[in-house]
């Protein structure tokens, strides 16, 4: 039986949609961040399901980019996610948005770093296994300049000009990739945000 899954990714500035069917990409939908975001998300998952010849009630799991990225961006996809599931009695995965960026480079997973920029001095990264947050020096001290950083970093961060770097937004697509890969006994009807550092309305 088909396994049909929506993917919701909107932690970093850019929101996207997804559609799969047994690891299979049947409809994706992006778009930049703007004011009217929020109102925009739900008539964008509608259409990706209409586009992939499909209704809500067809959809079997969701999965979502659980941050850490914008409040704001996190705050509305999760909330939005969780929502579906409700109404729909739906399974729910959640993946940090640090895991989609490194799954983007499935051949070069082993020596990319994943990063992306939470403040003028902060950076949210994957480093040996774990996420945390790191300042500028640290992240310059502890990463070998040869291994290519790759996500989201400011156009003047002084990382960005000093490590190969490789720009890299987290997708709904990954987002549908590692759920059709997951155990789906272990999938729940709830999931939590993962913000690191203290809301704030950004």
């Amino acid at each position: 039986m088909s396994e049909y899954i929506l993917g919701i990714s909107t932690s970093c500035g850019k929101g996207s949609v997804a559609i799969s069917c047994d690891s299979r990409l049947l409809f994706e939908s992006e778009t930049y961040f703007n004011r009217e975001f929020s109102s925009r998300l739900l008539p964008m998952i509608d259409h990706s399901i209409n586009q992939a010849g499909l209704t809500k009630k067809e959809i079997k799991y969701i999965a979502v980019d659980i941050g850490p990225g914008s409040f704001t961006g996190i705050r509305i996809g999760v909330a939005t996610a969780l929502g579906l599931v409700r109404g729909l009695g739906l399974k729910v995965a959640g993946y940090t948005s640090l895991e989609l960026i490194l799954n983007s480079f499935e051949e070069l997973k082993e020596r990319v770093v994943p990063i992306i920029q939470a403040g003028k001095n902060e950076f949210y990264i994957m480093y040996k296994n774990e996420i945390k947050i790191m300042k500028e020096d640290s992240v310059i001290t502890n990463l070998k300049e040869d291994r290519p950083l790759t996500g989201i970093l400011w156009d003047d961060s002084v990382i960005k000009k000093r490590f190969q770097y490789i720009e890299c937004y987290p997708e709904a697509r990954i987002c549908c990739l590692l759920c059709s890969r997951a155990d789906k006994n272990g999938l729940k009807s709830f999931i939590k945000p993962l913000y690191l550092k203290k809301s704030y309305v950004d």
